[in-house]
């Protein structure tokens, strides 16, 4: 008898370490849910925010609100290839001299380099998030996900 329930216990115990490792916990990443960052908001995503108005001469709600979205999403990957050249351009430039606040400008061989390299990435982009404003205008969220996107960004320089 005794030796029965020691079977059950153990197999409680057992079913309830089985049970608690394969669970897993949230990851608290709250930068998912911002979207009006534009840059990193994490080591394996680039965000970048897209905001259009529609064609003034659509006619309704509906109308208005398809051509700002279509004028968004098909300028999501050169906003987003822009934005990671200017965060190229910009860690690169303040590397040098940190103290200085100074503008991204290189020349534009360099600038046409640094976007050959970066538009690799534009085959894990996609749009997280789409909301509509009052005058009928899009913002778009487009996200750029790959591990190790930062280390991989960080590694092109701009020369």
């Amino acid at each position: 008898m005794k030796k029965g329930i020691t079977i059950i216990t153990q197999l409680a115990i057992w079913a309830a370490v089985a049970f608690i490792s394969c669970s897993s916990a949230p990851i608290n990443d709250e930068s998912m849910n911002n979207f009006t960052h534009r840059g990193f908001i994490n080591d394996d995503c680039f965000q970048t925010v897209i905001t259009e108005s529609p064609d003034k001469d659509t006619g309704g709600l509906v109308e208005q609100r398809e051509s700002a979205f279509l004028k968004a999403k098909v300028g999501c990957p050169e906003t987003a290839i822009n934005d990671l050249v200017e965060y190229i351009c910009a860690k690169n430039i303040h590397a040098d001299k940190p103290g200085e606040n100074q503008p991204a400008i290189n020349p534009v061989p360099a600038r046409q380099k640094i976007e050959a390299s970066v538009r690799r990435y534009i085959q894990y982009g996609y749009i997280a998030e789409e909301y509509y404003r009052e005058d009928y205008s899009v913002v778009l969220v487009y996200r750029i996900r790959k591990s190790g996107l930062r280390r991989d960004i960080d590694s092109i320089e701009c020369k």
